[in-house]
């Protein structure tokens, strides 16, 4: 409890032992600056030591006097004093002997039952029936095999429950037919020969059958991409097709599909003044013959060719549409006279427009047209 009142008190006086130091310096100082050209070379002054450890600094405050006072000052780094605690003794105890604890005992109130204390014990009103032993049930190993399952054979005649595709369509990625009852047994090989395949596709194609269970075949196309464009497909089914339990189709089942015939997917220039020797450039959505596509085009007043490699590689806005449009789909053409400035053309596009992948041509012609400058 000492230790506390004796640091704060030290703490106090080093404040008010810097604050004095402080208030004599600058006093010091104050003095020697309203003094100091009064003063001569070699005359005293209040000498002030600050020692700190093994190092000294000293400043000397010069007047209009001569002293040799000094105020030595010695600062060092404080130290905790160690906390000292008193122990307390411990007392010594001595053990009760029994007419003692009997003595304390006796002093206690009588404990006396009271109601309650003594109950009978109880049941819970709902328990779970004890476990009873199971019957032993002896089986055969290996079981014995089994019956074959009862298979219910389809009657009546075979019929055409859905087919797809079925008239005109963007894309045609595969074909699809499905019957009422089945027509392939399970263990049958997903690949079916051409002479197997109830379904006869007109014009032909190369691409695989598959039995998507025994009831739907389905025609993956192995071309390129989809079936081919600007041609109308026949599918039929002959009458007297069998299904696997023997049943025929009454009918033949007849259904067309069509794909889309050449469409201008890209036209430049379109828009804006244009030079008196412009080169176009038009795109389609499927492959064409540049030269069967360009005898279908008509400019007002105009004669046209087709451009040449090194007219396409010197215009960078056509080099670049040629480079991102897939190979085979686009023409690039240039009247073969120059233009007339200040003149509106007409450009149009079919109809008749052939395609290179099917005999379909176009029936509605595609406009366009631009201005020269002038």
């Amino acid at each position: 409890m000492s230790a506390k009142p004796n640091f704060r008190r030290k703490r106090s006086l080093l404040l008010i032992l810097t604050l004095f130091v402080v208030g004599l310096v600058g006093a010091g100082g104050v003095w020697w600056w309203q003094n100091r050209d009064r003063a001569e070379p070699g005359e005293g002054g209040l000498v002030v030591r600050v020692e700190t450890g093994g190092a000294a600094t000293e400043a000397v405050l010069t007047g209009g006097g001569t002293s040799d006072a000094q105020l030595v000052l010695t600062l060092s780094a404080g130290q905790a004093e160690p906390k000292t605690a008193a122990r307390i003794a411990l007392a010594e105890g001595t053990p009760l002997s029994e007419a003692e604890i009997e003595a304390i005992l006796a002093r206690l109130p009588e404990l006396l039952p009271e109601d309650g204390d003594v109950v009978e014990f109880s049941l819970p009103t709902e328990t779970l029936p004890p476990p009873q032993t199971g019957d032993r049930v002896d089986v055969p190993f290996p079981p014995p095999d089994a019956p074959p399952a009862v298979v219910e054979v389809p009657t009546g005649p075979l019929e055409v429950l859905r087919f797809s595709p079925e008239g005109p369509i963007p894309l045609a990625p595969f074909l699809s037919v499905t019957f009422n009852q089945p027509m392939v047994p399970l263990a049958t090989v997903e690949m079916l020969s051409a002479t197997e395949v109830p379904v006869n596709l007109t014009p032909a194609l190369p691409g695989v059958w598959r039995w998507l269970g025994t009831q739907t075949l389905t025609f993956e196309y192995e071309g390129d991409e989809d079936f081919p464009k600007a041609t109308e497909f026949v599918a039929e089914i002959p009458a007297g097709t069998l299904s696997a339990a023997g049943n025929a189709l009454a009918e033949t089942v007849t259904w067309t599909f069509t794909t889309p015939p050449p469409q201008v997917t890209r036209f430049y220039p379109s828009n804006g003044p244009q030079k008196l020797d412009p080169l176009f450039f038009v795109a389609f959505n499927q492959q064409i013959d540049p030269a069967a596509v360009l005898a279908t085009i008509n400019m007002t007043n105009s004669s046209l060719r087709l451009a040449t490699a090194d007219e396409i590689a010197e215009d960078e806005t056509i080099a670049l549409m040629a480079e991102s449009t897939r190979d085979g789909t686009w023409l690039s053409f240039r009247p073969t006279e120059r233009l007339e400035p200040d003149t509106t053309y007409d450009i149009t596009i079919g109809p008749g427009t052939p395609s290179a992948e099917g005999p379909l041509l176009t029936e509605e012609p595609y406009n366009n047209s631009i201005y020269t400058y002038g």
